[in-house]
């Protein structure tokens, strides 16, 4: 038996909310493929002396995440644009 395909989503229609956690080895492979040496996404002692609480996750694997659950919630043959 096959898994039913979601219903398409309708003009208007809210995405369900979801969390996210990232781990350090991603934070870092994902910075080693974006080419960002920056150390604040790595070292969290080095994120410290720069004032924030832990390493930071880079905005572009926030829109990462995000682009990829817009697609997954809208369904088969949905495309960004």
């Amino acid at each position: 038996m096959t898994a039913k395909a979601p219903a398409a989503p309708v003009a208007g229609q809210v995405c369900p909310p979801r969390a996210y956690s990232h781990s350090r080895v991603q934070l870092f492979r994902f910075s080693a493929v974006s080419w960002n040496a920056h150390r604040i996404h790595y070292d969290a002692e080095f994120a410290a002396s720069e004032g924030f609480a832990d390493v930071v996750v880079q905005s572009t694997l926030h829109g990462e995440m995000l682009g990829r659950y817009a697609l997954e919630w809208a369904g088969p043959g949905a495309r960004l644009t």
